[in-house]
């Protein structure tokens, strides 16, 4: 069987058609890479902005809780200073254990809610501040301290030089 031979015109049509495709798939591969950088370009702005309002947010949240930190930090701090040092407790209004500081050396108390007594060994008491019995000079038996706040109350204390 043979062919039959086309019309001038339908060959036209055909070449049209034939052209007409192509410029269509060129134009949808045009419109593609346009498509593409586009969805390119949208998705590195979202990652640009999520960057900086992360950072925004970190920095915001960071200087927020510096107080936070650096009160935790300070009570790190003496908590650690508190454990080094050696602890005298208090019943409410009542006197602490008596300690003697080695000959050359004075005592140093921390804590609140206490007066500091020395006691000489020709028997006379002295109070840390008080004008009319004042701790002086002299051959020191023994201090203690006296809680004042009328609580169970506790101090640390340690030997230093003068």
């Amino acid at each position: 069987m043979s062919r039959p031979i086309p019309d001038e015109a339908h060959t036209r049509e055909v070449l049209l058609m034939g052209n007409f495709s192509r410029a269509k798939s060129a134009t949808e591969q045009k419109g593609t890479e346009k498509l593409r950088k586009f969805h390119s370009s949208v998705r590195l702005f979202i990652l640009g902005f999520t960057a900086i309002v992360l950072l925004g947010a970190s920095v915001y949240f960071w200087e927020r809780t510096a107080p936070q930190r650096q009160q935790a930090q300070q009570q790190a701090q003496q908590l650690r200073r508190t454990e080094s040092k050696p602890t005298l407790s208090m019943p409410p209004y009542g006197k602490s254990a008596h300690i003697t500081p080695p000959a050359g050396h004075a005592t140093t108390f921390t804590g609140s809610g206490f007066t500091t007594h020395c006691v000489y060994s020709d028997g006379t008491e002295g109070v840390v501040g008080d004008l009319v019995h004042p701790c002086g000079n002299g051959p020191m038996l023994y201090q203690f301290v006296q809680d004042t706040t009328g609580r169970a109350n506790a101090v640390t204390y340690e030997f230093v030089r003068p």
